[in-house]
């Protein structure tokens, strides 16, 4: 629950009625939401009201929403600098008054009142349009290539190559980066193992893109994100080949360098994979190394003869950063 920490104590809601009596939400299933009092700004979240009958408290489902909601839902609510406070609507229910103080963001609950629009409309107009699709998939999946890309959110590989729900097998993390194998990181390392061993896919492309944050945060480390540091010692040979070579450069030409070099650099550790390189001498992979250029669209691949990404044209006859049988 964001914003929201406490003891280790039952869900109660306090009623502010003459006895203060205190009304416990009913056992949950889920053990990590038994033990835990929700707070907002340092305060227990409080419901004021003149009528809370038990079944209004029971029916408060699921947590986190329960203290956000009171008893009245679907309320409106306005934007303070700290809180956001909920407004009863008065028709709702006569004499009922309530003010929830929550560190919820109110954009934060637009956002997922527009997924659950998403999901109905997917469920009622997409989903049936593709039932063939999906009733194929229920019998299992065979993608022909592995996608290895950013956590961005301006980046969807589907979207990106108008594949379809099955082609694409998909790996991401912040700065596409695949850790050597043995390196302890094994849940990149298992999702390339399945990917090649178990589905057989026939490609691997690792696809870096412009404006990269994690690439930057390489070049520039952040001081609060000691995970992220961590985990971007993984490409500390791309920072080092733009500390050593392109030292002269401005910062937006060494970014731009950086997220070249590091999916060539990431290529070369996807390749210390065991079934990668076993794949690659039986000639059953492929590699590819793509940017994507957030700005305009384009898509750029590597060309191991000319040693420079190429830009992809309708007729751009596609070049392996690392082909069949390439030697390890």
């Amino acid at each position: 629950m964001i914003g929201c920490t406490g003891p280790q104590t039952p869900h109660v809601f306090q009623r502010e009625d003459a006895d203060r009596e205190s009304i416990e939400a009913p056992e949950l299933a889920s053990p990590l939401r038994m033990n835990t009092r929700y707070r907002f700004d340092d305060t227990d979240c409080n419901i004021e009201e003149n009528e809370c009958h038990q079944e209004e408290v029971n029916r408060l489902s699921p947590p986190p929403l329960r203290g956000c909601r009171s008893a009245v839902e679907n309320m409106p609510y306005m934007v303070t600098q700290r809180h956001w406070s909920t407004v009863v609507n008065e028709t709702r229910k006569k004499d009922t008054t309530a003010v929830v103080n929550c560190a919820v963001h109110p954009y934060g609950l637009h956002a997922m009142q527009q997924l659950i629009s998403g999901l109905h409309k997917f469920e009622s107009e997409i989903f049936g349009s593709l039932q063939g699709l999906y009733k194929q998939l229920a019998q299992g999946q065979h993608p022909h290539t592995l996608f290895i890309t950013c956590s961005d959110s301006r980046i969807d590989p589907l979207l990106l190559t108008q594949s379809k729900p099955g082609e694409l097998f998909i790996l991401r993390n912040a700065g596409n980066i695949i850790p050597p194998y043995g390196s302890g990181a094994w849940g990149e390392a298992a999702t390339i193992e399945f990917a090649v061993g178990g589905l057989g896919v026939e490609n691997i492309i690792v696809c870096g893109h412009s404006l990269c944050g994690a690439m930057k945060g390489l070049l520039e480390p952040p001081p609060d994100f000691p995970a992220l540091t961590a985990w971007l010692r993984h490409a500390e040979a791309t920072r080092r080949i733009v500390a050593d070579l392109y030292r002269d450069r401005n910062a937006a030409d060494q970014l731009n360098v950086a997220i070249q070099e590091n999916v060539l650099l990431q290529i070369e550790h996807l390749r210390t994979h065991p079934v990668v390189a076993s794949a690659l001498v039986a000639g059953k992979l492929r590699i590819y190394g793509w940017v994507y250029k957030l700005e305009t669209g384009e898509v750029f691949n590597y060309n191991p003869q000319a040693q420079q990404f190429e830009k992809v044209t309708r007729d751009y006859s596609p070049v392996a950063t690392v082909p069949y049988a390439a030697s390890i």
